[in-house]
């Protein structure tokens, strides 16, 4: 048929078919591909997001937290334990 299609001046239909049934086929290859890296990204940004509302929270817990007053009771233990134990 093909070479009918040559014959009478109508190759291009020829063509014209075979590029649309490469573009399905190259199409079917490629979006899954794309499909992967899309999804890839949004996972990594979910777990992201996720990672820097858990960081807030600590940050949020440390900045409550009375540094100076925890350093001051250790050293209170410590000369306590001292003092009940010696050096």
């Amino acid at each position: 048929m093909s070479g009918w299609l040559r014959a009478h001046g109508l190759g291009h239909l020829e063509r014209k078919r075979t590029l649309k049934g490469s573009y399905t086929v190259e199409a079917s290859l490629i979006m899954p591909l794309v499909l992967f890296v899309i999804f890839g990204a949004m996972k990594m940004g979910i777990g992201l997001c996720s990672e820097a509302r858990t960081s807030s929270a600590y940050r949020k817990e440390l900045q409550d937290l009375k540094g100076a007053e925890i350093f001051r009771n250790i050293e209170n233990l410590e000369s306590i334990w001292r003092e009940l134990y010696g050096d």
